[in-house]
């Protein structure tokens, strides 16, 4: 994010929950309090937040209800994305799973140009996706199954997304950063460099842009 943001590319990072019923933190609700740091995450990495108002328990069904996938659909519509990149769907985390699955249901293979130009439809766009936590023991794993075919090194912004995830005080942000430094090391390791991120390009949809970045192929 912060390396589109330095192109000059608007960034924006779309949060499906931030809040679980009436918890709190330290007398706070959770949604104000995960809300005001994902803000101040998004200021640091260059991107704008947009917050979708649903419990995390409205996410833990196998799939998303008909309302959350036409107001998700709606969104898209509205914001018209030249490129999405959304959590790998295969996930232990039942809210990564309805994100992930919600966000290839809203994904068209054939894109605008392969069918009838209707005004209504939303302009197509390629879709990425990323791993939320792997290389960790069996209790903790998330993402599985998830094969990337594109790197990115993030070497030069390492410190900086440190800073975006210290944002993150109600969430335990040294655990998450002892996580996904783990991951940066391991997936740099598959591509030659000291930190990585990996994404699975789902297809190079034609007319449709690619992520402007530099990225690294697997050794």
């Amino acid at each position: 994010m912060r390396k589109l943001a330095d192109q000059g590319h608007e960034v924006i990072s779309a949060y499906a929950t931030t809040f679980r019923g009436n918890r709190k933190y330290n007398g706070r609700p959770e949604d104000t309090v995960r809300r005001a740091e994902s803000s101040a995450a998004c200021k640091i990495l260059g991107a704008k937040p947009h917050f979708f108002p649903y419990d995390h328990a409205e996410l833990e069904t196998p799939f998303a209800s008909k309302k959350t996938l036409s107001e998700i659909h709606d969104w898209l519509h509205k914001i018209q994305p030249d490129i999405v990149v959304a959590h790998w769907p295969l996930d232990t985390h039942p809210n990564h799973q309805v994100v992930g699955m919600s966000t290839w249901m809203a994904y068209d293979h054939l894109g605008r140009d392969e069918g009838p130009k209707d005004p209504d439809r939303s302009k197509s766009w390629n879709l990425y996706y990323y791993e939320v936590n792997t290389f960790t023991d069996r209790d903790a794993l998330q993402s599985i199954g998830f094969r990337p075919n594109l790197y990115l090194d993030v070497g030069p912004v390492y410190k900086t997304k440190k800073q975006a995830i210290d944002c993150l005080k109600s969430q335990n942000p040294e655990d998450l950063w002892a996580v996904h430094d783990n991951m940066q090391i391991q997936r740099g390791k598959q591509c030659g460099v000291k930190y990585a991120e990996a994404f699975l390009l789902v297809e190079p949809k034609p007319g449709c842009p690619l992520l402007p970045v530099e990225f690294l192929k697997g050794k």
